[in-house]
């Protein structure tokens, strides 16, 4: 019984690295930056630079976007082109 729980936790645990482990790429590295970055210019000025407010939205925006449209193709099989 002991050994099965232990096994589980192991189990657990490799679960959690392996999808830390698909987090870290460019994509998350940038945005996680970025983000950190208008959180901290905020909270010390209270307002962000229109470029910076401007960059921001649009790396947010295109990685949401590509995170849905990899979702839509796995749940439809495959991308579609031409529609």
């Amino acid at each position: 019984m002991n050994l099965k729980v232990k096994e589980s936790a192991v189990g657990v645990f490799g679960q959690l690295v392996a999808k830390v482990t698909k987090l870290i790429d460019v994509k998350s590295i940038i945005t996680l930056v970025l983000t950190g970055t208008a959180v901290y210019l905020w909270a010390t000025t209270q307002a962000l630079p229109g470029d910076l407010k401007d960059i921001y939205l649009i790396i947010i925006s295109f990685y949401f976007g590509m995170q849905t449209q990899k979702r839509s193709d796995e749940s439809d099989g495959g991308p579609t082109l031409g529609v």
